[in-house]
């Protein structure tokens, strides 16, 4: 397409989003769904106006579940990435489970 591209907004991990919108501590849940609003502010801007403001964009990218200073240093460390890869690997089947996602590699299908 000749359209320019306007604008690009990228949030990822959707495990952390299963997470944050099913979670029983009310602050996670509130913050995931803030998040999710400013998404659709954006929207609504870019249809609008024809561009993202900067607050907009800033609002899509807050933080909505806490991740602890000691994990967040530790993904930076190479001995230890095998560990959080493993983790997410497991945190991954475990939302395709509750979503209905199946394994490709299935052979029951």
């Amino acid at each position: 397409m000749d359209a320019p591209h306007l604008a690009h907004l990228e949030r990822r991990s959707a495990a952390a989003w299963m997470a944050a919108l099913e979670a029983t501590e009310h602050q996670e849940k509130k913050n995931a769904k803030n998040v999710l609003a400013a998404y659709a502010r954006a929207g609504e801007e870019l249809v609008l106006k024809g561009r993202i403001s900067r607050k907009a964009k800033e609002m899509t990218q807050l933080p909505f579940i806490k991740i602890p200073l000691l994990v967040r240093m530790m993904r930076h460390i190479p001995v230890f990435r095998p560990f959080i890869e493993k983790e997410v690997s497991r945190r991954a089947d475990n939302i395709s489970s509750m979503i209905g996602v199946k394994d490709a590699s299935d052979d029951s299908l």
